[in-house]
């Protein structure tokens, strides 16, 4: 025994639309590789700049009797040499990955517009 349901199609086609026209469009931070990959980078050159900084905030003087041993770099200039080490692996992944830039700034944007979009819009629709 079967059942055998009817489906006006124009009736369909019409909730189709009327759906559509609700629903907000998805918005994804992710749109490709491309921009996966220029976040990796950012993270991995900031990630090799703050290592270099803490690693050379870790050394210190020898002390034989000391409970804790003198720093050999006062903090500012473990930052400088972090931010140093930043720069120049920002410089060499510019210079070897060209879609760095523009996706770098297609991301930025496409966040500042999902943060500071207006409100209002999102209330009324």
């Amino acid at each position: 025994m079967y059942l055998e349901v009817s489906v006006d199609s124009s009736s369909k086609a019409l909730g189709d639309q009327a759906k559509a026209g609700r629903r907000r469009p998805i918005r994804r931070i992710v749109i490709s590789v491309r921009v996966l990959k220029t976040g990796l980078l950012w993270v991995v050159v900031l990630g090799v700049g703050a290592a270099a900084g803490l690693w050379m905030a870790s050394l210190s003087y020898f002390c034989t009797f000391c409970l804790v041993a003198p720093p050999r770099f006062a903090t500012w200039q473990c930052c400088i040499a972090g931010f140093t080490v930043s720069a120049v692996a920002l410089c060499v992944v510019v210079a070897f990955y060209r879609a760095f830039l523009p996706t770098s700034l297609g991301g930025i944007r496409r966040v500042s517009r999902f943060l500071f979009e207006d409100l209002a819009q999102r209330q009324t629709g």
